[in-house]
């Protein structure tokens, strides 16, 4: 056989075998399936998993239920940049500059006027080109902002219809105190700017806190990138109990975690959109940290009993009424608190001006005391933990993962001895 024909023979071959199949340890594997596989029953037969089968339909619904809620928020920021001339003969000229970058990030429709919650720093600097896309839309729409609270991260727009009586679809808010360490949940939006990604985890902690914020988080399981932030954390029931807000980051090294996604409860959305929307009451502010008590009660199968200071502000009203670091908080205004939950829907209830009565044990003395509560905007020191000036840091806070890298400075390293937590877009 001449050589020149070696090459022609051994592609026709390869075309052979590629058009009947792999050849696998002599064996001839199919690329089409055989003309009965469709009748061969399935590796698993479902009705012998129906809890399973059952669930993989239920998630398939909830997704399909709450998808048209969920949008993508689009932004262009300026961002200031120098540039260097080189003439000959001549030393470099520096210039300022500005350049324009894209960020994506997620919301949730609430209203069916079409107001959509988000983040704070997802628009943060991006105002004058903010777009929003709807589910089922190819092209993007404006929105405005109508208020924010960048203490708690929220931003909250509105979307502008298609007609006078356009209707959107909204979703609900759930009760967060109602979540519970191991409740099955997904987190929906748009990372990588690819809209409509669905991931799917647990709740791994009901209470998380970090030590540049007074918020306590929900910590999931569920995978968070850039652009999910502002995007709705759903229930099975398909509710909001959450809404996506920041990432664990570890050390240089080792620069990001998975499965440890942070979000704001539902009931600090729901407060901070009942402010926002009907601009009728300011935000209060007693200036305590606090935590379920006993400590671990989850572990001995029991449920909390009071609610122990983990810490007090300076130059709060806790701190002038007397309140200390490990006091047990029994009862607000004469009733009963057992829990986290109890303490913020009773502190919630109370307006700016009024006076909380508190039931406090400290050691074996029971202690009752009175303290105002003040409006949070006003009476927060500015250089208290939450609002961090940008150089800000605390590595020396035991307990927590460290400052928060804002949306202006997400590509500030992280603190390579203790855990720190990033914003996404």
């Amino acid at each position: 056989m001449p050589p020149s024909a070696r090459p022609w023979i051994s592609a026709a071959a390869v075309l052979a075998a590629a058009t009947a199949g792999y050849a696998w340890r002599g064996r001839s594997i199919p690329l089409n399936p055989p003309p009965d596989a469709a009748s061969s029953p399935p590796r698993i037969d479902l009705n012998r998993i129906p809890v399973a089968s059952a669930l993989n339909d239920e998630l398939a619904s909830v997704v399909q239920a709450v998808l048209p809620g969920v949008v993508s928020i689009h932004v262009e920021r300026s961002i200031p940049v120098t540039e260097r001339t080189l003439r000959p003969g001549q030393p470099p000229v520096s210039e300022s500059a500005e350049s324009r970058e894209p960020g994506v990030g997620s919301g949730a429709i609430v209203t069916p006027e079409g107001h959509i919650i988000t983040n704070w720093h997802v628009i943060e600097g991006g105002l004058d080109s903010l777009k929003v896309t709807l589910h089922g839309e190819e092209s993007p729409r404006s929105a405005t902002l109508i208020d924010k609270d960048d203490q708690l991260d929220f931003a909250l727009l509105k979307v502008t219809p298609a007609s006078p009586n356009e209707v959107f679809s909204p979703l609900r808010l759930a009760d967060s105190d109602k979540v519970r360490a191991g409740h099955m949940v997904l987190a929906l939006g748009s990372p990588f700017n690819l809209s409509e990604t669905v991931t799917h985890g647990i709740i791994s902690k009901r209470d998380r806190r970090l030590s540049d914020t007074y918020t306590t988080y929900l910590q999931t399981t569920c995978t968070i990138n850039p652009g999910n932030s502002g995007g709705p954390l759903v229930s099975l029931s398909g509710d909001i109990i959450g809404m996506v807000t920041r990432k664990l980051m570890g050390p240089d090294d080792d620069a990001s975690a998975e499965g440890y996604g942070l979000a704001i409860p539902s009931n600090d959305l729901a407060d901070a959109l009942d402010r926002l929307l009907h601009k009728s009451r300011p935000r209060t502010y007693l200036g305590l940290t606090v935590d379920d008590w006993p400590e671990n009660y989850y572990q001995h199968g029991a449920e909390p009993e009071a609610v122990i200071v983990r810490g007090v502000a300076r130059l709060s009203p806790a701190e002038s009424a007397g309140l200390r670091k490990d006091d047990i908080i029994e009862a607000l205004d004469n009733l009963r608190v057992t829990s986290t939950g109890e303490y913020r829907r009773a502190v919630r209830n109370h307006p700016v001006g009024s006076t909380i009565t508190m039931t406090v044990r400290r050691g074996t003395e029971i202690i009752k005391t009175s303290l105002p509560v003040a409006d949070f905007d006003k009476a927060l020191p500015k250089d208290s933990p939450a609002n961090p000036s940008p150089s800000s840091a605390s590595p020396s806070a035991p307990s927590a993962a460290t400052n928060a890298i804002s949306s202006a400075s997400k590509n500030s390293s992280a603190s390579t001895s203790i855990p720190s937590t990033q914003p996404h877009l």
